[in-house]
């Protein structure tokens, strides 16, 4: 199962699964997002919201330095072997995202498989910190 997190565009917020009120954010086959409250009683499910105001993150598989889980949308400090220095030093700052079938790091000077970066440490993301973007252009 694909894990992921989802930023409402129009209200500046994360959607987030509520076991307690038994609201939970699903994506359906093609690839819409929708907010589901269940009921208390049975099987049944209302669309509480609905719309492309939603953006869909996924989860990249990896955890950053702290073991926090890496999403499309991040912003990352990178660091990286020796050989790669051209590219990226102790300050280099990209965004993660998913370009064709690869999550990708995009900085101001390369776009690297995020494979190829040794450590990676969010400092945010584009949604609530997107000032931190100033030197990765085209985000």
């Amino acid at each position: 199962m694909m894990k992921f997190r989802i930023w409402d565009k129009k209200k500046k917020k994360w959607i987030r699964k509520d076991e307690k009120n038994l609201i939970y954010p699903v994506i359906t086959p093609d690839g819409h997002v929708m907010i589901l409250e269940f009921s208390a009683f049975d099987d049944s499910a209302t669309v509480i919201d609905e719309g492309s105001r939603f953006e869909i993150n996924f989860f990249t598989g990896l955890r950053d330095v702290n073991g926090k889980e890496i999403y499309e949308g991040d912003i990352v400090k990178c660091f990286s072997p020796l050989w790669k220095r051209q590219f990226l030093n102790e300050e280099t700052v990209g965004v993660i995202i998913f370009e064709r079938g690869c999550f990708k790091v995009k900085t101001e000077k390369a776009l690297l498989a995020i494979t190829e970066c040794n450590c990676l440490a969010i400092v945010g993301n584009i949604y609530e910190t997107h000032e931190l973007l100033k030197e990765v252009s085209h985000v």
